[in-house]
């Protein structure tokens, strides 16, 4: 497990390790998770890597990402969420 607050320091972090599943947070410093999310897309080395969205932003306010969040197969965790919530999405997932 790696944990990144700023999003280009994930990205950077994530092309190296090419991890098996990423946990991303919308908000994140520097770049967001919406921002990371669209380099891992374009980057051929990591767009087929599962990628999990966890988010204090209601779901009001995510819902102009909504399509493009499905069209990628990406799943949104609302804060607050219990642990076996997190746990069952990561196993379904991987």
């Amino acid at each position: 497990v790696e944990i990144c607050a700023h999003g280009d320091q994930a990205f950077a972090v994530i092309r190296s390790l090419l991890p098996n599943l990423i946990i991303l947070d919308v908000r994140m410093a520097e770049i967001g998770g919406l921002g990371v999310l669209y380099l891992l897309s374009t980057d051929p080395q990591t767009r087929g890597i599962p990628v999990l969205m966890c988010t204090a932003v209601s779901a009001g306010e995510m819902q102009p990402w909504q399509d493009v969040l499905d069209e990628k197969g990406v799943p949104i965790l609302y804060k607050p969420f219990e642990l076996g919530q997190l746990a069952d999405q990561v196993a379904a997932m991987i």
